[in-house]
This record gives C-alpha cells, structure tokens and sequence, in this order.
C-alpha cells in the first residue's frame, strides 16, 4: 500500500513539473523557502530534513519548521483557519505539521494533521463529512478528494466491488469502518483498503472484526498481511 501513497505523490509532482526532474537537497540548517505556486511569501523548512525543489527552487515537498495554517487543494474540507484577504473570498486552510506537499498552484496536497479534521470525502460535497485523526496524514486527489488518511471515528463506507460479493439488504453495502485506522479510498469514494470493526461473512468466509482488508472489483475482499 505505501507503493499506492508514493505513485499518488509523484504523480501529483510529475504534473507539476512534466518538463523537469525536481532537484532533492538536505538542509544544513532551518530555511525559509518559496512553496512552488505560491504568489509571495515563504515558510520554514526543518534542518537536517530533505526538500524536493522545482527548476525554480521553489518547493514542491520538505519537511516543516513548526505547524503551519495552509490552504489544501479543493474545497472538501472544514477550515480551521480563515484568510478573508484573497479577492475578498473566505479561504479556507488547515493547520498541517511534518512533510507536506504542494502541487503547482501552491495547495498542500498531502501532510500531517496537526489538529483532528473534519474532510468531506467528495470535493465540493458538504453532506457528510468524516473526521480524521491528529498526527497521521492525509492524502487527497489532484481535485481535492480525500485519497488516503486515518479515520477518527468508526465511520460506515462502501467498499469497491461491494455489488459483487455484498447481498442488497438494509446496510445497501456499507460496511462499518474502524476507527483510528487507515482508509486508502478507490473509485466512486470507495474503500480500495480498510479495517473492519464488525465481522463480515463474504462467500462463506468470515472475517473477524480488526481485520484489515483489501477490495476490488474482480475478487472478494483479501486479508492484508
């Protein structure tokens, strides 16, 4: 599953940057640097941690100094910081600690929550959202949807391929989630990889609650080692 989180962040990169390679650097010391996309302004990036730069040297991945309030790509997110300056808008940001990462208009598409987070799975989608821990990190989509990240609470989520192998009762496919673990969410805001916290009998076979599972179109769901 790490190999998914690392194809997310070079693609993302990769876009940014189609036309060249980003240069890595260690820092020999605490530095303010340029995030890539962003208009004006710098923030402080830890010494001794790795930064990944752009042809510019502007930033485009490194480690931060202290929590900083930063605006995430899309809007699927509940703000804990507000900026009323850009064009008069209301700007939402959420406050991130550790490794970030930035795509080329200068919004942090993955990083460590600093404070627990209310996300909206769906970008622009402001029904139901989902809230996910402090301390562990959050992946989300070249649109802003949430891609990865470690639920808070045991949350009820549909998994991918749940028309296959899941009978169309009550539950309509949803299966309850557990909380504090990680979700790698798939297609159509569906769990690619979770852990369960009931247990669940597909084709015979029960699974046991804390199990954690990977789905797919094309099978019943596998026990991941």
């Amino acid at each position: 599953m790490r190999k998914i989180i690392k194809l997310i962040i070079i693609s993302l990169m990769c876009s940014s940057l189609a036309y060249a390679a980003p240069i890595t650097k260690t820092l020999d010391k605490d530095t303010n640097l340029h995030p890539q996309g962003w208009p004006s302004g710098v923030i402080t990036f830890k010494d001794g941690t790795s930064v990944s730069l752009n042809d510019n040297g502007e930033v485009i991945s490194g480690t931060l100094k202290k929590e900083e309030p930063l605006i995430l790509v899309g809007s699927a997110y509940f703000e804990a910081y507000s900026d009323p300056v850009l064009n008069g808008k209301d700007i939402k940001r959420i406050s991130l600690i550790g490794t970030v990462t930035f795509n080329d208009k200068g919004e942090a598409v993955s990083g460590e929550l600093a404070l627990p987070a209310w996300f909206n799975l769906i970008k622009d989608n402001e029904d139901y959202p989902i809230k996910f821990d402090e301390n562990t990190m959050i992946y989300l989509s070249p649109d802003g949807s949430v891609a990865q990240g470690t639920i808070a609470q045991s949350t009820l989520l549909r998994p991918v391929g749940w028309k296959k192998y899941l009978p169309i009762d009550d539950n309509a496919g949803f299966i309850l989630f557990q909380s504090d673990t990680e979700i790698i969410m798939g297609a159509d805001v569906q769990v690619l990889k979770g852990t369960i916290a009931n247990k669940l009998t597909v084709a015979g076979v029960t699974f046991p609650a804390g199990t954690t599972l990977q789905f797919s179109e094309t099978s019943t769901p596998q026990v991941v080692k």
